[in-house]
């Protein structure tokens, strides 16, 4: 009996422990639960805090992603378009490749074409070493079955200044026959008579105050060479010197039997003489000069003389006249003149290069 008390008094010590214990640990368990509760709190506001950061960073990249995206895209297309204009250019610089060789090899065959060509002036019957092939003169062309040459031998072919003109008239001889414009004259000369037709005759006249033959006879032949010489020879021996008197050399050309059929004339200017009686045409009445009152002529009355001395040569109509016209100061009225006169016959008026020829 008394070990069943003893039994039941512990187990009621037991039991109070156990309910002390168990209290106990009720009591920890809430406080743990609450501490853990505040600590979640403000753990979960960190975590949203830091979720919300990143979904912002998250936002910002994929713009620039975007906007890194479109430029990639733009430069892209600026890269395949540059690639299309280079394969452009590419092409081009192939197709012209293309035609500068087809070009080149056009060219070889030219050039030996051309050196298969004999040189056109081997034709000349009367070779001068003072003139060259190099100096043919575009569009002028010595042709015809009688052809006249009028050569102007006055005072003015001797230089193209006046200045030097007036000097050189009172100068020996020997330097009148050196004049600069003089020498021209004669190589212009020489050039038209090296190109003459081998069948042609052909006939020279110096002019100044009067008009001579140049040579032995009237005529001589394109292909005789000892004829020709003798040309040359008498023109060496002219003294340019005296007024010009177109008048007289048309005349002289004129009396040639039989008639010219192309007229070449070498000058520097309007004539300044003529042989009409123009004291009885009224155009010439202030013209003093022209009736031994004066020794100076005006720029008009040498173009009414021009025309008056054409006129009176009256030369035939299908005689075609070129004419050489070396420079002179103070004559501007001799160009348009004179490439009336060359038009109307149907042939041509030359100012020729001071190179020339």
């Amino acid at each position: 009996m008394i070990a069943r008390r003893k039994t039941e008094s512990f187990n009621l010590a037991f039991l109070d422990i156990m309910s002390c214990g168990l209290g106990a640990i009720i009591l920890v368990f809430m406080l743990v639960k609450f501490n853990s509760g505040n600590a979640s709190s403000v753990e979960k506001s960190r975590i949203q805090e830091e979720i919300l950061e990143i979904t912002e960073q998250e936002v910002s990249l994929k713009k620039l992603l975007l906007t890194t995206q479109g430029l990639n895209d733009e430069r892209s297309g600026n890269i395949d378009a540059l690639r299309l204009q280079i394969k452009k250019i590419n092409d081009t610089l192939e197709k012209i490749k293309s035609i500068n060789k087809s070009k080149q090899l056009e060219l070889s065959s030219l050039e030996k074409k051309l050196k298969e060509i004999p040189v056109q002036g081997s034709n000349d019957f009367a070779q001068d070493k003072h003139v060259g092939e190099e100096e043919y003169l575009l569009g002028l062309k010595v042709e015809g079955s009688h052809i006249g040459f009028l050569l102007d031998s006055s005072a003015s072919m001797t230089a193209e200044k006046l200045i030097q003109i007036i000097r050189l008239k009172s100068s020996p001889d020997s330097l009148k026959q050196k004049g600069a414009k003089w020498l021209r004259s004669k190589k212009v000369m020489r050039w038209l008579i090296a190109r003459l037709p081998s069948s042609a005759k052909a006939s020279v006249v110096a002019f100044n105050h009067k008009a001579r033959f140049m040579g032995d006879s009237p005529w001589f032949s394109g292909n005789n060479s000892s004829e020709i010489e003798k040309v040359y020879s008498s023109i060496d021996k002219i003294v340019p010197t005296g007024a010009t008197n177109l008048q007289k050399g048309l005349e002289k050309i004129k009396s040639l039997s039989p008639s010219i059929t192309d007229l070449y004339i070498i000058t520097d200017g309007l004539p300044t003489a003529g042989t009409s009686n123009y004291a009885s045409l009224n155009p010439f009445s202030q013209c003093s000069s022209l009736l031994g009152k004066s020794s100076n002529i005006s720029g008009d009355c040498r173009k009414q003389l021009f025309g008056q001395s054409v006129i009176d040569a009256n030369l035939n109509p299908s005689v075609k006249v070129n004419v050489i016209l070396l420079p002179l100061e103070g004559d501007p009225e001799a160009a348009p003149a004179f490439w009336e006169w060359t038009s109307y016959t149907g042939g041509l008026l030359i100012s020729p290069a001071p190179s020339w020829p």
